[in-house]
């Protein structure tokens, strides 16, 4: 009997928080349908392109969504079980707190595969769709990466580079290098036309070299031959160049170690990959933060009051949980620390609280 009360508490608050969730994608999906029908008008998308964009735009805010609709449909799922007075029956056939506690915790289980399908596939696959096809509406040409034009980049041996135009990740136009001494002063400029990337190394064209002999003095010439020797590949392209919470958790390993080979800093996608890793943890917390919503302070207070707060508490976890983010950034703390610190002070607190109810 103890099996089936469980499994049913578990079903009726996932189906709590799917409808939610529901609720949350229908708000968030007929604002972008409104902002969308501007491009209808400029006749630069088709009806079924409106609502294609649509969907993949709302897939960015999944995370939000799905940590928000895993408190309040906890909240709202034990409240409504409470208001039907089902606790008391399932106590009476012997389900204890403890019992129902693990119930409610457990269904996060299904909440943490759905984070972990949505950092590794579905969020990276999605915003590839939307980049390459609004760069294909606009320059009649599929490209993924989001930045295109006016790229600077660091390279290996104390130099830059200038990337005017990115065709593709495979085909640049207006590269200009700039080369220094290990003093810190400018050496050689050297202007690359366009540069095609074929057979694992760079074929340039067109390409005009600025040397400075002295302060004073400086020789400009044409080059008929140029091997652009360079850590910069199509993959690497690809990756830097896209806003880092898009990238898959294998992407942003090869971002992180691709920084760390050119001595730059690399906790920003550090602080990224961290955040995806531990994602899944969210929705325990959430769940515990509904548990104390049913059995806490709030017990006797009404399922719209709990609903309210908890509302509340869920968004101002998600903006403190940015503001850590940038401070750990700001002032060199460890990313795994920045990263997680916030969540493991909110599953403390509310585990002692628990504990203390139970």
């Amino acid at each position: 009997m103890s099996n089936i009360l469980e499994r049913y508490i578990k079903k009726y608050v996932l189906l709590n928080i799917f409808m939610i969730f529901l609720i949350f994608i229908s708000l968030s999906s007929i604002i972008r349908l409104v902002d969308e029908l501007r491009n209808f008008q400029k006749q630069t998308y088709s009806v079924f392109e409106i609502f294609f964009c649509i969907f993949l735009n709302i897939i960015k805010d999944f995370e939000l969504f799905l940590s928000l609709s895993t408190l309040l449909g906890g909240v709202l799922g034990l409240g409504i079980l409470e208001l039907r007075n089902e606790l008391i029956i399932m106590k009476v056939f012997g389900l204890s707190n403890l019992q129902i506690n693990l119930s409610v915790i457990k269904t996060s289980i299904f909440i943490v595969l759905l984070y972990v399908i949505y950092n590794i596939w579905l969020l990276p696959y999605s915003q590839y769709l939307l980049c390459s096809h609004q760069h294909y509406k606009q320059y009649n040409v599929y490209l993924f990466p989001e930045k295109n034009k006016n790229l600077w980049l660091m390279d290996s041996g104390n130099s830059f580079i200038h990337v005017n135009y990115m065709l593709t990740t495979q085909d640049l136009l207006g590269i200009n290098l700039y080369h220094f001494t290990e003093e810190r002063q400018l050496k050689r400029i050297i202007y690359i036309e366009k540069a095609t990337y074929i057979d694992n190394s760079w074929s340039v064209s067109n390409i005009n070299e600025l040397e400075f002999v002295d302060k004073m003095q400086f020789l400009n010439r044409k080059i008929l031959s140029y091997e652009w020797n360079t850590t910069l590949t199509p993959a690497i392209l690809s990756m830097i160049t896209v806003n880092p919470h898009f990238l898959s958790i294998s992407k942003l390993i090869c971002c992180i170690k691709y920084f760390d080979v050119l001595g730059q800093n690399s906790k920003y996608y550090q602080l990224i990959f961290w955040d995806k890793i531990f994602s899944p943890i969210f929705g325990v917390m959430m769940l515990t933060i509904a548990l104390l919503y049913s059995y806490g302070p709030f017990y006797k207070k009404k399922i719209s009051f709990r609903l309210f707060f908890g509302g509340i508490i869920g968004f101002v976890f998600y903006v403190l949980h940015q503001i850590f983010e940038i401070l750990s950034i700001v002032y060199n703390i460890t990313p795994i620390v920045g990263s997680i610190i916030l969540i493991m002070l909110f599953l403390m607190i509310n585990t002692i609280f628990l504990r203390n109810i139970f």
